[in-house]
């Protein structure tokens, strides 16, 4: 579902920057399995200076790839994540907290 929802994304967009209907700016795309992703992804971030992350994670992952982003000072309202798909709990962060490095 997550791929799947990323790939109609920059289908659109593609589509949309070809027909000149909007003009998006995709800095990067990148595949989160594990906090070594999360970290890697959220370097490429930073250094690309993104501001605006489509997201289609599910919340193990997801968690990740948050934690690595607030470790970096990546948060509101200097960044915007628009979450996608994926199955969210409500208590996520405090279900994760235990298996986390995140502080």
């Amino acid at each position: 579902i997550t791929t799947l929802a990323s790939e109609i994304f920059l289908e659109i967009a593609g589509a949309e920057m070809d027909s000149g209907t909007y003009s998006w700016t995709i800095l990067f795309t990148s595949k989160v399995s594990g906090a070594e992703d999360a970290g890697a992804a959220a370097d490429m971030a930073r250094r690309r200076d993104a501001k605006i992350f489509f997201t289609a994670l599910y919340e193990d992952d997801g968690a990740l790839l948050l934690c690595a982003m607030s470790q970096r000072g990546m948060s509101s309202p200097g960044v915007v994540l628009v979450g996608a798909s994926g199955w969210w709990n409500q208590n996520f962060l405090a279900a994760r907290a235990a298996s986390t490095a995140c502080t």
